[in-house]
């Protein structure tokens, strides 16, 4: 009896440990980041720029829900380069992208994020107006279902010198990277091998900024 009960405990761990992990497994997206077969934002938004005389700004579709009290208000993701990192196919589990500010502002709030900090330092990072959270997948960033048991959905803010911040995936151990130079209209966002302060970090550096909406000026002179 003991035997059997012995090799029934072997089986049974020998079955969890054959479970796949749902971090690992495979979403049929690739290893790299792969843009998806959408049209490409710019000439509309920047149209949508240049009536906003006629029409109200766009406004956060949000601002009344109730907001965890380990949540940041409403940022920005800023490359040095000027792409914000935005979702541009919204279904869970789709790679992540960059889009500067006028070129993305059709998008609305999926631009935007909220950063839920947790006492052991490491954060979260929720999408504004769907709910997800950015995590590592492969060589990239996707945005899937939130999860505080999945530590690739765990980041650590890195500071910079210039207080520009490096995102280091907790799970992985690469950071969030953007090609300086972009030969397209899209900033692709990669997973690669964390660089040092004292090394070329450009590509590296994210500034957490306040939102980027449209707003009235301050006063308005006669002419």
């Amino acid at each position: 009896m003991r035997l059997f009960a012995t090799a029934f405990f072997a089986l049974f761990l020998t079955a969890c440990h054959s479970t796949p992990d749902m971090s690992d497994a495979d979403l049929g997206i690739g290893d790299t980041p792969t843009p998806p077969n959408l049209p490409q934002p710019g000439a509309q938004s920047r149209e949508m720029l240049l009536n906003l005389g006629n029409h109200p700004p766009l406004a956060l579709s949000n601002a009344n829900q109730i907001v965890p009290a380990n949540a940041s208000n409403p940022v920005a993701l800023m490359s040095p380069g000027g792409g914000i990192i935005t979702i541009w196919a919204l279904k869970p589990q789709n790679w992540v992208w960059g889009y500067t500010p006028i070129d993305s502002y059709e998008f609305g709030d999926v631009r935007f994020w909220r950063i839920l900090s947790f006492p052991n330092g490491q954060v979260q990072i929720q999408n504004l107006k769907l709910k997800t959270c950015l995590k590592g997948y492969k060589n990239g960033v996707i945005h899937a279902v939130c999860s505080t048991n999945d530590q690739t959905q765990l980041w650590n803010l890195n500071f910079f010198d210039n207080q520009a911040v490096q995102i280091q995936n907790v799970a992985l151990k690469t950071c969030v990277q953007t090609p300086t130079i972009r030969t397209t209209q899209y900033f692709s966002i990669f997973l690669k091998q964390c660089v040092t302060s004292a090394e070329s970090n450009l590509d590296q550096q994210w500034y957490i900024t306040p939102i980027l909406l449209p707003s009235d000026p301050i006063f308005v002179t006669n002419p």
